[in-house]
């Protein structure tokens, strides 16, 4: 229809639009950072101009987050006469799809039908999996004292190798996430988490969590557990032969 034909059009003109601005504005703020970390004389000068480029990212992401939330609305709406309807349909097939019957113990070979056997069988197998197996601590350094010199770092190389993480670094990072991912435990896709990121407000946060980690080795709670969605086959028990989806 002509009417939808230029709603779609206008929608990616506008789209290709925003992120043209959106990099131009990184650009800016890169470059007004470096400026500042080089010298710290331009503060006065350069601070209203950072302010005013923050402030700008900020309305444009406030600008995705709004159209994200639109999309899921009529995402919900359109797939049946009734939302409830069709999320109870969505919800029934989902559990359909999940649902396992029966699990084979990886160690005791017996056949678990209750949901406290299968999760003691999967957590046994995972456990296994996914435990790190001994090394020779000699032969490691065997083979370290074997390798030429010139496989070796710099100590310019080995320096910037611990240096702490830049904002820039951290969002260099999320920008190669996938565009479409599963939630996670917290509930967010990485979507989400990439618009977390690059919001001004979230800098220093950010900021001191990955450094913490990094030269302290203190990590937040969600970063020391995980979920494992199992994925059934048709056909077999075996643990190993199901896929498994972590979050």
């Amino acid at each position: 229809m002509p009417v939808a034909h230029a709603a779609k059009s206008f929608s990616r003109r506008s789209a290709f639009t925003l992120t043209k601005a959106e990099s131009l504005l990184h650009r800016k703020r890169s470059g007004i950072v470096n400026r500042l970390a080089a010298n710290a004389s331009f503060l006065p000068s350069l601070t209203p101009q950072l302010s005013i480029v923050e402030s700008q990212l900020a309305s444009i992401q406030q600008y995705h987050t709004e159209t994200l939330t639109l999309r899921a609305g009529i995402h919900w709406r359109e797939q049946g006469a009734l939302s409830a309807g069709y999320l109870k349909r969505t919800a029934a097939q989902r559990q359909t799809h999940q649902i396992m019957k029966q699990l084979l113990h990886p160690v005791t070979s017996t056949l678990c039908s209750t949901p406290e056997e299968m999760i003691r069988a999967s957590v046994s197998f995972y456990s296994s999996l996914y435990s790190p197996d001994p090394i020779d601590d000699d032969a490691v350094e065997d083979l370290l004292s074997t390798l030429p010199s010139s496989l070796c770092l710099s100590a310019s190389d080995q320096r910037f190798l611990i240096n702490s993480f830049t904002y820039d670094a951290l969002l260099d990072g999320v920008s190669r996430c996938p565009k479409r991912s599963s939630p996670g435990l917290d509930g967010l896709s990485y979507e989400i988490l990439r618009l977390i990121f690059i919001h001004p407000s979230c800098r220093d946060l950010l900021l001191q969590v990955y450094n913490d980690a990094f030269s302290k080795g203190i990590f937040p709670n969600s970063w020391l557990g995980t979920s494992v969605s199992l994925l059934p086959k048709k056909g077999t028990s075996k643990i190993s032969r199901t896929g498994g989806l972590s979050h």
